[in-house]
């Protein structure tokens, strides 16, 4: 996978905080593999139901010396500071869809389901015991339609 992160921690006492870019300020890489998992389970009569689950983890971590002063939260990292930096990211989605209708070579149907996302992200400059991080977990609902159309055997669209 390809990445570009930008990412920002603002501070009640400082205000805004800096943009960090964690590839070019940072130092992360830009290519990374990840593990990512998918399945599905169908059940009921023709299977008009359908239970999807999926995860998905990226976790990387860095030192380097920045080029410039980063305000991260309620710390101030100056330039030249030799830091390290983590960001672990875990999202799981879970949804139910019922197909109201089924036919030999197509379905459609309706979907809800819950999709969280975990952000963590951390900034240390040990030499100075200078560090600020930060953990957000985001659950949000789901609402879908879904569709499958046979265009070939084994070929759904």
């Amino acid at each position: 996978m390809d990445s570009d992160i930008d990412f920002q921690l603002d501070s009640q006492t400082l205000g805004v905080g800096t943009k960090i870019d964690f590839e070019s300020d940072l130092g992360f890489d830009e290519k990374e593999t990840l593990f990512r998992a998918n399945g599905y389970w169908r059940f009921g009569g023709r299977g008009r139901h359908r239970v999807d689950g999926s995860f998905f983890s990226l976790s990387k971590d860095s030192s380097n010396m920045i080029g410039r002063s980063i305000q991260f939260g309620d710390k101030t990292f100056s330039i030249s500071a030799d830091t390290k930096a983590e960001l672990d990211v875990k999202v799981i989605k879970a949804d139910y869809t019922y197909m109201i209708f089924h036919g030999d070579n197509y379905e459609i149907g309706v979907s809800i389901g819950l999709f969280i996302s975990d952000i963590k992200a951390s900034l240390e400059e040990a030499s100075l015991g200078k560090a600020e991080s930060s953990d957000l977990t985001v659950p949000l609902p789901t609402l879908g339609l879904r569709g499958n159309v046979e265009i070939l055997p084994r070929l759904v669209f």
